[in-house]
């Protein structure tokens, strides 16, 4: 998904569905993940020691948000 889609859902939520927060997670080796996070104005807010468990392994995520103020819609 390009970062034109991406801002397109956070304008989506902010907007037509008034909702205050938006948060999203990804696994600490998935870089390119937590670059299109970073781009589209998301904080890392940190993180999530095995959490999520896959695959007969316990798994660590970054968690990531963005408030509606915070979110730029020019």
């Amino acid at each position: 998904m390009q970062q034109r889609q991406h801002r397109a859902l956070l304008d989506f939520g902010f907007s037509t569905l008034a909702v205050h927060r938006i948060y999203a997670t990804c696994r600490p080796e998935n870089k390119a993940s937590e670059k299109v996070m970073q781009q589209i104005g998301m904080q890392r807010e940190g993180l999530m020691r095995e959490h999520w468990y896959y695959k007969g392994e316990f798994h660590d995520s970054y968690l990531y948000s963005i408030l509606d103020e915070e979110y730029n819609r020019t």
